[in-house]
């Protein structure tokens, strides 16, 4: 089975989503993200991305390698590249951020350097290829320095704007408060 696995990935999430791995902090941030996002408060709208338009669709394309569409929608479909974008701006610290551009970077190169072509113009089996070095990396006890650091960031705010996004909390089946919340109910037979 491939560590690429759609299927498994969607499992193994969904089970992580429902074991409630993610912090309270984590989940607020997530669900603040969210709202930003979808225009709750317009700020959307105004803000100028923390990536450049070149890292943006880089970004897009790696999500839509880790969560392709299918009978599903993938991570674009959700708007991954856009909560990631956000994420890199509001919640990774300086150093962080620097290291998750860094990473994009290095991935063109990378690109480059086997293919003679940047990541956005390779191939899309070079693309994929690349990418899945990456999560294989990250699997290995002898990671190399530096890359499986941007690529764990990049599949952790993958994996988690796709699963906290309405489309994809509904395919793990997950309630979080289960039942109706009925806030001003009459209490009965207190005396």
């Amino acid at each position: 089975m491939s560590l690429m696995d759609r299927r498994q990935a969607l499992q193994t999430l969904g089970a992580f989503t429902g074991l409630g791995l993610l912090t309270p902090g984590e989940r607020a941030l997530a669900a603040e993200a969210r709202r930003l996002l979808e225009g709750g408060s317009g700020a959307a709208a105004t803000r100028v991305p923390a990536l450049s338009s070149r890292h943006l669709e880089t970004v897009g394309v790696i999500a839509d390698i880790i969560l392709p569409p299918s009978d599903t929608p993938g991570a674009s479909d959700v708007g991954v590249p856009a909560f990631i974008d956000l994420m890199v701006e509001e919640w990774l610290d300086e150093e962080e951020s620097a290291a998750f551009i860094s990473g994009l970077d290095d991935l063109d190169r990378v690109a480059r350097g086997r293919f003679g072509t940047p990541f956005l113009e390779a191939a899309a089996e070079d693309q994929r290829t690349l990418v899945q070095e990456l999560d294989e990396d990250l699997a290995s006890p002898q990671a190399p320095e530096g890359a499986p650091d941007f690529y764990r960031c990049m599949k952790r705010l993958t994996l988690t704007g796709y699963f906290t996004s309405e489309e994809g909390a509904a395919l793990t089946g997950y309630r979080i408060v289960p039942g109706a919340f009925e806030g001003c109910s009459a209490v009965g037979g207190t005396g």
